[in-house]
């Protein structure tokens, strides 16, 4: 090999081998030290001062529990998962404590996305079990309830997984739909597809795209994460997928008040389908929309305006924002004469919470998670008693005649 050659080779080798040990060095040191500054952050939290277990361990378990596998039709869902304060069933369900063991017990149905799920809360903190331990502790009512809910599901998802388990001969007693936060993030993700779910560019990619692209290579480097989390602190994104052409990103707000209209029509949409196949099945349905952080009228704590400053200059204040217009909307529907009786509005449930129950811009501390399942038990309650589901069992009724009377 000539000098000429040898030298262009030996750099392009070295250059090669940089790269190699640097991708080695940011896979095995530095997201794993990201990771956990992330964890201890998040354990720092003033919501968990007082908290009656162990935070690290749950910080550690709810990023463990992340895992997901392909579902048919809802396209992902969490895989089992067994921890001291995380758990998921092998359905890929969380799991929801303070249940009753009787076997015709009140079968309640919960959907919703992460807030549902329970970020940030373990096992029995979550708004499922918390409202669990209302209906059987306090009402007297032996309850069993589900948590179907999922990571950045959108209502449409959700009630996608609730046909498939009716497919499947399971019916509930009361299905209850927890909606709003990610209908407004898809809706200003993905503007021009009403009611599409999250992760469209990489699922729509790994459909159309039958070979990696060298984007999505590049995506795939640990040093491509390391350097994004970076850019992020600095107020970039290289994950930002806001076009800069959608309504929110331009400023027009018209446009932006017209996709947040669709998206609302699309919850609409889907409780009335749900809604068709209440007496078919002898289910009842409830359809809420859930608070987020600025949106509703909860009074700030310094931390949290703080945290919702941070998150309007995130990819998640778009989804702040279009919350904010979809709302009024709601407001509307709830004052006109053709409003549904299973439709509520639950983001004014911190009107009168003066301590901070945000983590971020939507998931809730285990008192936030209290709050909205206090409410959501008088609602539930109200409904039972006014229209009981036909096809629960005789003790449920006599339970629920006993504490409505």
């Amino acid at each position: 090999m000539t000098r000429r050659l040898k030298t262009p080779v030996i750099i392009t080798a070295l250059s090669i081998l940089t790269i190699l040990i640097v991708e080695l060095l940011a896979r095995s040191v530095a997201l794993p030290l990201i990771s956990a500054i992330r964890h201890s952050r998040q354990a720092d939290s003033t919501v968990y001062i007082d908290a009656e277990f162990d935070v690290a361990t749950l910080v550690a378990e709810i990023s463990g529990a992340n895992g997901i596998r392909y579902e048919p039709y809802v396209i992902w869902k969490r895989k089992p998962y067994i921890g001291s304060l995380v758990n998921v069933d092998q359905d890929g369900n969380r799991v929801t404590h303070f249940n009753s063991d009787e076997p015709d017990a009140l079968k309640i149905w919960m959907f919703g996305g992460s807030t549902i799920w329970g970020w940030g809360a373990p096992d029995f903190q979550t708004v499922p079990s918390l409202l669990s331990r209302n209906l059987n502790e306090d009402w007297g009512v032996d309850t069993v309830i589900t948590n179907f809910g999922e990571d950045g599901y959108v209502s449409t998802q959700e009630m996608i997984l609730f046909l498939r388990e009716l497919q499947s001969d399971r019916t509930p007693d009361l299905v209850i739909f927890y909606d709003g936060a990610n209908d407004a993030a898809a809706a200003a993700l993905w503007p021009q597809i009403p009611g599409v779910h999250h992760n469209l560019s990489s699922v729509k990619g790994k459909l159309e795209d039958r070979k990696p692209t060298f984007s999505s290579r590049i995506r795939s480097l640990a040093i491509f994460k390391v350097l994004n989390i970076a850019l992020r602190q600095v107020g970039l994104d290289t994950n930002a997928s806001i076009p800069a052409g959608t309504a929110l990103a331009a400023g027009r707000e018209d446009d932006a008040a017209l996709t947040a209209r669709r998206a609302f029509d699309i919850l609409l949409q889907n409780r009335k389908i749900i809604s068709a196949l209440e007496d078919a099945y002898g289910f009842r349905s409830l359809f809420m929309f859930q608070p987020a952080l600025g949106i509703g009228d909860k009074p700030l704590t310094s931390e949290e305006e703080s945290m919702y400053a941070i998150s309007l200059a995130r990819p998640e204040g778009y989804a702040l924002r279009m919350g904010a217009l979809m709302r009024p909307e709601l407001l509307r529907y709830l004052k006109s004469g053709s409003a549904a009786d299973n439709v509520f509005d639950m983001s004014n449930v911190f009107k009168n919470t003066t301590e901070t129950v945000y983590l971020d811009w939507a998931h809730l501390s285990g008192e936030g998670n209290r709050l909205v399942a206090e409410k959501m038990s008088g609602i539930v309650r109200g409904v039972l008693c006014d229209d009981t589901p036909p096809n629960m069992s005789q003790k449920s009724m006599s339970q629920i005649s006993a504490n409505c009377g």
